[in-house]
């Protein structure tokens, strides 16, 4: 009867190496022992299955299948029973396995494939796996010799068979792309969330203690290996931007000037298009050069280079910029050599248009001065900034009244913050009277309950701030 390896299979390396060679094929290598093999049959398949292998069949002397299999594959395409002992056809000299196996009323089946359950990584079908392959034809044994389903269960086969070492080495390469993944999905959450580079380390940390344990075999944790993170992400979203722009019919630039804690002159530049994705106008950031690079001064001609060459970087067209925002200074929107008209010289349809948000500002300012009513309550916004900034004693105090008159409980940090709630109205920052207006209109009753503490003490300008 034709049957799985049952106590009748008894044959050893040397024996079983002896009887597979000669004619069918060339010589083996290492052939998998008969125990081991029966071990793993009773894993894969149930008791009562009828599976031919080369194992059974050695010890039963099968030579062909049963009638009714033979009479049940009708037709010019039928499985071939030598082809379980034709070593060039169905032996893995890597891993010592006769790997083909058939059971009667299903089909063909990998033995190695079926102990490592691996799968058809296009399709992701189980052939030869847990579903038999009934495609009976030569050809497709050879197929799955070859076949990258087959190759990947070999080379499991051969990694449980190595060092504890090597397998450290090959679980590192096995999960590396999704440690990367990670640890620059973390990289780039902590840009967004405009986190000091510092706490990338500790991100880290803290998800491998929720559960992500693979993330400590990232071991790129320096600070020049976090820099090089920053910098690489940067080149990939602005490749990604570029691109984006590249195909915009035209497009807009805003820049404008800043000067960093370095005191370096810096040019920050950013682009304004159609997105061919969503059909709708965007601005992305583009780049920020120094200004004094290449040239002694800040002038017109130096910051027309410094465009020129962020724009012939980003592989984008010149002659598709159709507009330039600026601040509004002269050395851009000078009617005779500002940055705007040097770069006209390259695109002729270009528009200057300066910017909404400076005009305003500028408008803002210039009304202060005409209104006297305005100039005076700047005045008084100044001092109060100044009176509370120039004393934690002072600032304090406003904070405690905050609490008391709002009824509720801060932490220290909160308190911090609740005692920053004061702006500057300064004229060279957007707009910074209303948030400083806007500070003193939502606790005024506190404000005036900490200057009239102060008034009794003698402190002169708490006096004056009280009376005004």
């Amino acid at each position: 009867m034709l049957r799985g390896p049952g106590d009748k299979t008894s044959l050893g390396v040397n024996e079983t190496a002896a009887d597979a060679a000669g004619s069918r094929g060339p010589s083996k290598a290492n052939p998998v022992p008969a125990d081991e093999f029966k071990k793993l049959f009773i894993q894969c398949f149930p008791a009562d299955a009828k599976v031919h292998s080369f194992y059974s069949c050695q010890a039963d002397k099968c030579v062909t299948l049963s009638k009714e299999d033979q009479q049940r594959m009708k037709g010019k395409d039928r499985f071939q029973h030598q082809w379980i002992s034709d070593n060039s056809l169905s032996y893995c000299e890597k891993t010592g396995y006769h790997w083909l196996l058939f059971q009667e009323g299903k089909g063909m089946f990998c033995i190695i494939c079926r102990k490592h359950d691996t799968i058809n990584p296009q399709n992701k079908s189980k052939k030869f796996n847990t579903e038999p392959s009934v495609r009976f034809k030569q050809k497709t044994v050879e197929e799955h010799a070859s076949h990258q389903q087959h190759l990947a269960a070999v080379e499991a086969e051969l990694l449980s068979r190595v060092s504890v070492f090597q397998h450290q080495v090959s679980y590192r390469e096995q999960v590396r792309e999704s440690v990367y993944y990670n640890a620059f999905l973390s990289l780039y959450w902590v840009a967004k969330e405009e986190l000091a580079n510092c706490k990338f380390v500790r991100l880290l940390q803290l998800v491998e203690d929720l559960g992500v344990t693979d993330l400590k075999l990232f071991q790129h944790r320096s600070s020049g290996s976090v820099r090089e993170m920053f910098l690489l992400l940067g080149k990939v979203i602005k490749e990604h931007v570029c691109k984006r722009a590249r195909l915009s019919n035209c497009f807009g630039l805003l820049c404008d000037e800043v000067c960093d804690i370095s005191c370096k002159e810096q040019l920050v530049t950013f682009l304004k298009f159609v997105d061919p994705d969503t059909g709708k106008a965007t601005t992305e950031f583009l780049a920020i050069d120094d200004v004094l690079e290449h040239s002694t001064s800040a002038n017109a001609e130096a910051i027309k280079t410094v465009l020129i060459r962020q724009l012939k970087e980003s592989q984008v067209e010149l002659k598709k910029l159709t507009s330039l925002s600026p601040d509004g200074a002269s050395v851009m929107t000078g009617k005779r050599n500002g940055v705007a008209v040097l770069l006209r010289e390259e695109s002729k349809v270009m528009l200057n248009v300066h910017c909404i948000c400076h005009r305003l500002a500028l408008a803002c300012g210039d009304a202060n001065d005409e209104v006297s009513y305005i100039k005076t309550v700047e005045k008084i916004l100044v001092q109060l900034w100044s009176f509370f900034k120039n004393s934690a004693k002072k600032t304090a105090a406003y904070a405690k009244a905050v609490k008391e008159s709002k009824a509720i409980t801060l932490s220290e940090e909160g308190n911090k913050k609740m005692a920053k709630k004061f702006s500057k109205a300064c004229r060279t920052r957007w707009l910074s009277t209303e948030k400083a207006i806007h500070g003193v209109f939502e606790d005024f009753t506190p404000l005036t309950q900490t200057l009239r503490v102060f008034k009794e003490e003698g402190d002169a300008p708490a006096t004056g701030l009280y009376n005004k």
